[in-house]
C-alpha cells in the first residue's frame, strides 16, 4: 500500500495519512486454457498472486447461458477453475480484476461432440459415479412400498429402474425427481417373498 500524507500550514488534516492500496491488472495471468470435447473437464489457472490487492471474478458463458464453474484456491491470487461443457459451441471465459478485464478477455474455448468410443467410455465412467442407496435395495416387506434413491453426482442424463420378481416377472416401478433434478426417488411394491432383481 501507499501512503499519502496530506498537511495544511504543517499539520495533518483529518483522516491523514491515508493509504491507498495499487494493483495491475495487466499482471492477471490466464493459463492452460484450451479447447476441449463435451463432458470432458475443462481446467485452467489464474493467476492474480502479482496484481495486487483486488477482487477477481470469473464468469464462463455460450451464445445460450452461463455454464457453472469451480473454483479452487491453490494460494494467495492463484486458482484453479474447472467447468465442464455440456453442448458443442463456442464457450467463452470472463476474467475482470476490480472490474476491469483482464488482458484476452473474453477468453474463447471451443467445444465439439465425442466421436462414438469416447461417448461409450465417458457414459461407462458416469454410471460408476452414481450412488444408489436406501432401504428398498435391503430388506422390504411383501405388500409394502419399498424406496431408494438415485443420486447422478451432478451429471445430466436418463435414468431408468426395472425390477423383478423372483418368478422373473417385472414390477411396476415409479421414478420421481427430486432436488436439483438430479436426484430421484425409486419405488415399488413386492407382491412375493424372495430375492429381486434391480437394475438402475
Amino acid at each position: 500500500p501507499h501512503s499519502i500524507s496530506l498537511t495544511l500550514d504543517g499539520e495533518h488534516v483529518a483522516g491523514s495519512p491515508f493509504t491507498c492500496n495499487s494493483y495491475d491488472v495487466e499482471k492477471v495471468q490466464v493459463t492452460g486454457l484450451g479447447n476441449s470435447k463435451v463432458g470432458k473437464p475443462v481446467t485452467f489457472t489464474v493467476d492474480a498472486s502479482q496484481a495486487g490487492e483486488g477482487t477477481l471474478e470469473l464468469v464462463v458463458t455460450t451464445a445460450k447461458a452461463s455454464v457453472r464453474a469451480e473454483v479452487t484456491a491453490r494460494s494467495r491470487g492463484l486458482y484453479d477453475v474447472t467447468f465442464t461443457p455440456q453442448e458443442p459451441i463456442a464457450h467463452f471465459v470472463n476474467v475482470t480484476f476490480n472490474e476491469e478485464d483482464v488482458k484476452g478477455s473474453p477468453f474463447k474455448c471451443e467445444v465439439r461432440d465425442l466421436d462414438a468410443k469416447e461417448l461409450k467410455r465417458l457414459k461407462r465412467t458416469e454410471s460408476k459415479m452414481v450412488a444408489v442407496q436406501g432401504e428398498g435395495l435391503q430388506e422390504v416387506c411383501v405388500g409394502q412400498v419399498a424406496r431408494f434413491e438415485i443420486d447422478c453426482k451432478g451429471m445430466d442424463g436418463d435414468v431408468d429402474v426395472k425390477v423383478t420378481a423372483p418368478d422373473d416377472t417385472p414390477l411396476p416401478s415409479r421414478l420421481t425427481r427430486l432436488r436439483n433434478g438430479m436426484v430421484y426417488r425409486a419405488e415399488y411394491r413386492p407382491v412375493m417373498i424372495g430375492l429381486h432383481r434391480i437394475e438402475v
